[in-house]
């Protein structure tokens, strides 16, 4: 790893451990005003406001100061800017500290259930800031950065350990690291070690990253080489105590095109893969139904490769689990995988049990207004592009060049009940961290409702659309997860 990857990632690291706390504040402090304003305490809402606002500024702070354009365009040193950032924050810091404490006088008159513990978090998470902040400069720097590579107090803190207990464990994709397989170097094999770093307790695998990459996989890849993948990777999983759930299988061929033939070869290449998750330790894997032909030649050639797969994974206890995923063409023409109605016809007329669904909250665009390939090509490739003023957006890409979209919150719920898998899919972020597309609480609503009780995996793309650290967009949807359940709670 070179010295300027290694800054990059623990400025990333250092500035998501100092957003931690501050989240927590916004988080509780809205919770606060939303809970005076349903119960008509609205005296002390302009103060609850004030704790709020200047929440507001402290992350400002944070992410300005660290933000990839400041570290390039000031050419201060990483201990100047931390500095500068130090004397900037005490002005907030001792706005939220004094109108906190002002308020927890007056507590006694309020008559709210959790008026006074949520305001006591707040207290503890801003004095941990201030803690930091007060020291001296150079012990400051020190604890910042320390705590960035998981040594010191402040990376352990979770602020959401004081949130309603989220019901489900965490996996991470490995599509969300995607962006790294292109930089010299990169370990593909270290997507383990990383899960661990970032909490995560499972694994789910992409096969193409083990290729060679989406744009130049190796066609001479067989079994003997997917046992490889197997090996290592069931090493690497085993050192962190992280347990590997599913292998998503791409590049393979088509599976449900009108060419029965090339449906054939495209069943055998999947096969390898088969063995390879039983090998690992997984209990499936993930499977696209394209295909270049009409509804009925979808359906029919779908439910014959799907037999055929599941025939063979079935002596292995493997699942063959179809996602709900857009068809990336220029031709316009309608993604029948993007349909639950279609997908669980296919299901049903599957002769076999170890069939399923992966639900992934994002994947419902039937067809585009206009999907220009080179433009899906750059999106993946060019990952250093940085917008000098980038553009307010209302909704990712993916949402604003869709023609049909399916109902995201409909097509999730039917998909949960035949579900061994959920992904919490990620395009883009707005400001405040939310999904610019998806309602999240609304949709852990959905999961919820359904008693479904697997993993939830975290998917970021955005890290392509935001022009952000890949780590920086998972910590983010982790967080909006977190932060959403306990909306809903």
């Amino acid at each position: 790893m070179s010295n300027e990857r290694e800054k990059d990632a623990l400025v990333s690291k250092a500035r998501h451990n100092l957003k931690n706390p501050v989240n927590a504040i916004l988080g509780f402090s809205e919770m606060l005003i939303e809970d005076c304003e349903d119960e008509g305490y609205d005296s002390i809402i302009p103060d609850l406001e004030k704790i709020h606002n200047a929440g507001k500024d402290i992350l400002k702070i944070i992410e300005d100061s660290f933000s990839d354009s400041n570290l390039k365009v000031s050419g201060d040193k990483i201990s100047q800017i931390a500095a500068k950032m130090e004397i900037s924050l005490r002005t907030p810091i001792n706005t939220v500290i004094g109108y906190s404490e002002m308020l927890q006088e007056d507590t006694e008159d309020i008559e709210l259930n959790t008026f006074s513990e949520d305001l006591e978090k707040i207290i503890k998470f801003i004095k941990f800031i201030s803690k930091y902040n007060a020291l001296k400069r150079r012990n400051f720097i020190n604890n910042v950065f320390i705590s960035s590579l998981g040594l010191g107090t402040m990376g352990s803190i979770n602020p959401y350990k004081y949130f309603s207990a989220f019901p489900y464990k965490l996996s991470l994709a490995q599509f969300s690291l995607a962006r790294y397989t292109s930089q010299e170097g990169y370990d593909v094999y270290s997507f383990a070690e990383t899960a661990h770093k970032l909490g995560f307790q499972g694994l789910e695998y992409m096969s193409v990253l083990y290729k060679g990459g989406f744009f130049q996989p190796n066609s001479s890849f067989g079994l003997a080489e997917a046992k490889k993948v197997a090996k290592e990777s069931l090493k690497r999983s085993n050192n962190y105590g992280l347990e590997n759930l599913l292998i998503m299988v791409d590049g393979e061929g088509n599976l449900a095109n009108k060419d029965r033939k090339y449906n054939d070869n495209s069943v055998e290449n999947h096969k390898k893969w088969i063995d390879c998750a039983s090998e690992m330790g997984c209990h499936s894997i993930r499977v696209n139904l394209d295909s270049d032909g009409s509804l009925n030649d979808w359906t029919n050639n779908s439910v014959e490769s799907l037999n055929k797969l599941c025939e063979y994974a079935k002596s292995f206890g493997i699942n063959v689990i179809i996602e709900n995923h857009t068809t990336y063409s220029g031709s316009g023409g309608e993604s029948y995988a993007a349909n639950p109605d279609y997908i669980i016809n296919v299901i049903k007329k599957v002769d076999y049990d170890n069939i399923g669904t992966l639900a992934d909250f994002g994947n419902w665009c039937q067809s585009f207004k206009k999907r220009d390939r080179s433009e899906l090509i750059s999106r993946f490739r060019d990952n250093n592009q940085k917008d000098d003023e980038p553009e307010v957006k209302t909704t990712s890409m993916y949402f604003s060049t869709c023609d049909k979209m399916y109902d995201i919150y409909e097509g999730v719920s039917k998909l949960l009940p035949y579900a061994k898998a959920v992904s919490a899919k990620v395009n883009s972020f707005d400001e405040n961290g939310e999904d610019l597309d998806i309602d999240y609480t609304k949709m852990l609503k959905v999961v919820k409702d359904s008693n479904y009780s697997g993993y939830i995996s975290v998917e970021q793309q955005a890290s392509y659309e935001d022009n952000i650290d890949p780590i920086e967009a998972i910590n983010l949807t982790k967080e909006l997860l977190l932060k959403s359940w306990n909306k809903l709670s």
